[in-house]
């Protein structure tokens, strides 16, 4: 995909969000969180392969299979977030020392 190509579709989504539809947006993560989860568990399986013999590849592969999962994570939860907004609630404070409210 050449710059220009990249330009229209950051452009188009941009749009998309700008009308409300998050469809894009959503796809994009749930394709992250796909890929995240292949790269988790090839890098686990890599490790588990090294275990014993090789301890120093062991443990690269275990700490990148870790971040892995992590950045997985943050992404189904941003993910979530996207689909089930949290409530925002806003609570009126009293100042009981002064005895007025703010």
């Amino acid at each position: 995909m050449g710059i220009t190509e990249c330009v229209v579709a950051v452009r188009e989504l941009v749009s998309e969000v700008q009308r409300g539809d998050l469809s894009g947006i959503e796809a994009r993560l749930t394709a992250q969180v796909a890929a995240l989860d292949v790269m988790f568990r090839e890098l686990a399986r890599r490790a588990s392969v090294n275990m014993g013999q090789y301890m120093e590849a062991t443990e690269i592969y275990l700490r990148w299979a870790l971040k892995a999962q992590s950045q997985s994570r943050a992404t189904m939860e941003t993910l979530a977030e996207i689909k089930n907004p949290r409530q925002v609630a806003f609570v009126r404070q009293t100042n009981v020392a002064m005895g007025r409210s703010r």
